[in-house]
């Protein structure tokens, strides 16, 4: 089956990510075009010609109704856009930007399937960091959990599902998201991914905050560990309901384990 496929923010990290997916499972089938979010005028010239649309969100408010406008003008047939895992739920308000894109898509008339994408591992860049750089994992509560994957590993569901021949997942919501783990268990999966005996220890706040600035880790890497232990350490944000099965179904084959995601990650 041929396709023309825009996707959007096709020069960034998940979208040139998906585009050597979409290359590697239809060679021959699929012309990528790149589009931006700039203004609606340039996507309507993106979207010319074109007929299915992976939508790769930014969190930036109102301007992705430009993109759900532009594709409904131009004709486009089906969208699947990138949405986060437990938009019921407060995730550092990004939920309130997916939540109004749903709703527009959903408006549009357009068949569209929502990819409910969890964290990617990049937010714990500063904790992993920290850890491979001083041999020590510290963390500020035990109790509630969370769930990362590599980006790639979203991307590729994104491709699989753009390329998919029939209507399977039209009009559909996708969650992807791992099962749900705690901090002291991340640790012990960082220990084996290192392969080495460190430290796991749970301290509080200041002690994290020290922690991350005497480890030589980036200042965005400091900030996010930051924000990431508060988020955890507050609850009531879904992380619990993770459940890989949806994730598995799609690529059809287990998620690859958590200790070679993390060990392939500080790998980096």
């Amino acid at each position: 089956m041929t396709w023309n496929i825009i996707v959007t923010g096709a020069t960034g990290h998940y979208g040139s990510l998906a585009i050597d997916f979409i290359k590697k499972f239809n060679p021959e089938g699929v012309e990528p075009r790149i589009g931006d979010f700039s203004d609606k005028n340039s996507l309507i010239e993106a979207f010319k010609g074109m007929n299915r649309l992976l939508f790769v969100s930014v969190p930036y408010k109102n301007i992705q109704k430009n993109v759900v406008e532009a594709a409904k003008e131009c004709g486009i047939s089906y969208i699947v856009y990138t949405s986060i895992f437990g938009a019921e739920y407060s995730k550092f308000g990004l939920e309130i930007n997916h939540k109004q894109t749903e709703q527009w898509i959903k408006e549009s008339g357009i068949p569209y399937t929502i990819l409910r994408n969890n964290w990617y591992i990049d937010l714990e860049e500063g904790l992993l960091h920290a850890t491979k750089n001083t041999g020590s994992f510290l963390y500020t509560t035990k109790e509630n959990k969370l769930s990362f994957a590599l980006r790639r590993e979203y991307a590729e569901v994104g491709a699989r599902v753009i390329l998919k021949e029939d209507n399977f997942y039209y009009n559909k919501i996708i969650n992807l998201a791992r099962t749900p783990f705690t901090y002291p268990e991340l640790g012990k999966m960082v220990e084996e991914a290192l392969g080495k005996k460190i430290e796991i220890k749970e301290v509080s706040m200041d002690e994290f905050q020290k922690y991350l600035e005497e480890a030589n880790v980036t200042q965005q890497g400091k900030s996010v560990s930051l924000s990431m232990q508060t988020y955890v350490k507050n609850g009531n944000n879904g992380e619990e309901l993770g459940d890989p099965k949806e994730f598995e179904e799609v690529l059809s084959r287990k998620l690859e384990s958590l200790v070679s995601i993390i060990r392939e990650y500080l790998s980096d």
